[in-house]
């Protein structure tokens, strides 16, 4: 069965999604801000704001492949790169001006490609490991559209189910065999997966069915397998058995219940989704500069709490409205004129076998 809906375009702006942004980012700064420990050791902030920010691209991902001009894998890539490259290169300056890391010019140069994870080249900023996983999925998001089954329902559950799969099957061998395998991968981009899923369902025009509620069930119940082979009673690093299944247990919640349109205006909270990008990527820049460790009481941490607060949102303002929204309309505007689509509002079809 396959059902043909119009390309929704309030989807693409959904006040709910940009709130989700805004909470994920601000869990993301708070445990860099406060260094907060694990939350009721269940789960820790910054790692479910970054979980929560790969189960958002997902869904942005395939609400955005539904409009005019992002059809073809040449302009899916000329969107992707005009989104992230021009603001992250900006940080990557402004953590070399700022920041004064003694860092290797090779080093900076692998950087600017964003694929230095690939090189085994440090980040220059510990934010960035969360680019390169994203552009891992824009490697399965073009091949989707190359073969013409980006909008498939049943590929989408193919590909999650896989995935799953592989982490659990990675997770084994690393439990009893001692083989490192980097399970994480694999659950990282079943997230960015998943939440593609979702957006195509709420494409068709349909309620979420009860199934796809069982299938995160499922899913989550795997990842909890995964959790207690991999960490066992044991803690790797900052993170336990139950603080990795609880940090997927609550993005995972949160996804599913606010992912939705809501009748609520969520007015500040949207706003701070919509600049979260800079916000994200320069964040531990304004940090570092305001000298942190040097606050010994309450009202200098007050004052400079509140200095980081204004600067770092100031500056993600700015340089959204400067740099990263033109950026955007500009390959919006390159890439509908080379694919000679018609305007926005006629069907596009996303069918549920493909």
């Amino acid at each position: 069965m396959s059902d043909a809906v119009s390309a929704k375009s309030d989807l693409s702006r959904v006040p709910s999604i940009d709130a989700l942004r805004g909470i994920a980012v601000l869990l993301v700064v708070v445990h860099h801000f406060v260094s907060t420990p694990p939350l009721l050791v269940v789960a820790d902030f910054g790692r479910v704001g970054v979980l929560l920010f790969f189960l958002l691209s997902g869904y942005c991902i395939s609400i955005s492949l539904a409009a005019p001009g992002n059809r073809s894998v040449f302009s899916f890539l000329i969107r992707r790169v005009f989104r992230l490259y021009p603001l992250y290169w900006l940080s990557i300056a402004a953590a070399a001006v700022f920041m004064g890391q003694s860092v290797a010019p090779l080093d900076y140069l692998a950087n600017i490609t964003m694929l230095q994870t690939a090189f085994r080249v440090p980040d220059v900023l510990g934010v960035y490991w969360t680019l390169f996983i994203e552009l891992v999925f824009y490697v399965f998001v073009a091949g989707l559209l190359l073969f013409g089954i980006s909008r498939s329902v049943r590929v989408h559950v193919i590909l999650l189910v896989m995935l799953s799969v592989c982490a659990l099957a990675a997770s084994i061998v690393r439990s009893g065999i001692g083989i490192a395998v980097p399970f994480a991968y694999f659950l990282f981009l079943s997230l960015f997966v998943l939440g593609s899923l979702a957006a195509l369902i709420d494409l068709l025009g349909q309620e979420r069915p009860t199934l796809f509620y069982v299938g995160l069930a499922a899913y989550l119940g795997v990842i909890g397998v995964v959790s207690l082979l991999v960490f066992g009673d044991r803690v790797i690093g900052s993170e336990s058995g139950l603080n990795h299944f609880g940090n997927y247990l609550c993005a995972v919640s949160l996804f599913a219940v606010f992912s939705r349109p809501f009748p609520l205006r969520f007015g500040l909270l949207a706003y701070i989704g919509t600049i979260s990008y800079g916000i994200y990527l320069f964040h531990t820049i304004v940090l570092s500069s305001l000298d942190q460790p040097a606050w010994q009481d309450s009202q200098q941490w007050i004052v400079g709490s509140t200095l980081f607060a204004l600067i770092t949102f100031g500056v993600a303002a700015c340089f959204h409205h400067l740099l990263e929204a033109p950026m955007i309309r500009l390959a919006k505007r390159l890439t509908t004129r080379r694919a000679g689509e018609p305007t926005p509002g006629n069907a596009t079809r996303v069918t549920e076998t493909g």
